[in-house]
């Protein structure tokens, strides 16, 4: 079983999937991934998120700017289906 440490631990099972373990619970929940490095940069992402909740706020709007432009203009009705 390999171990990262943080406030979440990443453990890769028998299976070869990775999880995450949060010290605070102790309940694991798949990544649903079987490739390392993709895992430690969920784990990251998950342990920033966590520490600097407003740097993850403003990365998030970035990140769906790129994909939609125009998303930080548009309402919330023309969102919605109909």
């Amino acid at each position: 079983m390999m171990v990262v440490q943080g406030a979440d631990r990443l453990c890769k099972r028998d299976g070869g999937v990775f999880y995450i373990h949060p010290n605070a619970t102790g309940r694991q929940t798949s990544l649903s991934t079987k490739d390392p490095k993709e895992a430690k940069e969920l784990i990251t992402a998950k342990n920033h998120a966590a520490n600097k909740p407003l740097l993850n706020l403003a990365l998030g709007k970035a990140y769906l700017r790129a994909v939609d432009p125009q998303c930080s203009t548009r309402r919330k009705a023309s969102c919605s289906p109909r």
